[in-house]
């Protein structure tokens, strides 16, 4: 399927989310086979209340990750550059990701939103959890989406404040829980309070905890794990898994042998020849 606007075609590679409302699509610009994220409204009470946003923010000039906002037949459209990478949060599943690049990938995110100009709505929107998307040499992308975009104006920097204080969260949940960073605790806090009022107020903030953190004890913090620890992280992570596998092959198992121990109950019995005469003795 190819859907055209007044500036581009894009073939429809498949959808990412379906609703009655709006769906998310993953799209290919015929000219340049670039991928796109396709945001299509079909709801008129919503795209009523989100195409005045959604067509300020198309403007912008430095948010170059909008690509453009287009009516197609009754429906609203919101084209967005397609992620690179990975999702954040399957990163730090799979691989051991230490904190002074955890650190880097978020100072690497306020930079995204700083540089792109990025509105409050689509801020807060991406910074949720599946919504940063990051390479192995750090670099970020967001996976933007149009939820919600009729409120996209009543969003401002107490939201994004609450999105980033979450990102944060995630990232360093076992130093949290080891209370091995106060200062970040405290800028916790900070965030939690609403005590910031643009993206540069918000950055020049991170960057004094990053590089305090920067200086803690390579060995209180920052030291990487020795493989024993690497491999009883990743043990921990699997375990539930291995137990569902465990408990497959062990019911498996149990059928295998009950089927056998009915086929074998099933067959006739084998003739048996009883002695009559133990040495020179008959036996009546």
């Amino acid at each position: 399927m190819i859907i055209h606007t007044a500036r581009n075609s894009y073939l429809m590679i498949g959808y990412m989310e379906q609703g009655a409302r709006n769906e998310l699509c993953l799209c290919e610009n015929t000219e340049s086979g670039r991928r796109c994220l396709m945001a299509r409204i079909m709801d008129p009470d919503l795209i009523r209340g989100s195409v005045g946003f959604l067509y300020e923010q198309a403007g912008n000039s430095a948010f170059t990750d909008f690509v453009e906002c287009a009516v197609s037949e009754e429906n609203l459209l919101a084209i967005f550059a397609y992620p690179q990478g990975q999702c954040l949060e399957e990163k730090l599943f799979e691989e051991y990701v230490g904190a002074a690049e955890r650190l880097d990938i978020v100072k690497n995110v306020l930079e995204r939103l700083i540089l792109q100009n990025i509105p409050a709505y689509f801020a807060a929107r991406c910074l949720r959890p599946g919504g940063v998307w990051a390479k192995r040499s750090g670099e970020v992308f967001f996976l933007y989406d149009v939820a919600g975009a009729e409120r996209g104006a009543d969003f401002g920097m107490r939201e994004v404040s609450a999105a980033f204080c979450s990102l944060l969260e995630r990232l360093f949940a076992e130093e949290l829980k080891k209370e091995a960073v106060p200062d970040l605790k405290k800028f916790l806090a900070e965030l939690q309070e609403d005590s910031f009022s643009d993206y540069m107020e918000l950055y020049r903030r991170f960057q004094e905890i990053r590089q305090a953190l920067l200086e803690l004890p390579q060995e209180a913090l920052f030291m990487p794990k020795t493989w024993i620890f690497r491999v009883w992280d990743r043990m921990k992570r699997y375990f539930k898994p291995l137990k569902k596998l465990a408990a497959l092959v062990l019911f498996i198992a149990a059928l295998v042998y009950m089927v056998w121990t009915i086929r074998t109950a099933s067959q006739p019995a084998v003739s048996m020849d009883l002695l009559d005469q133990i040495g020179t003795l008959d036996i009546p």
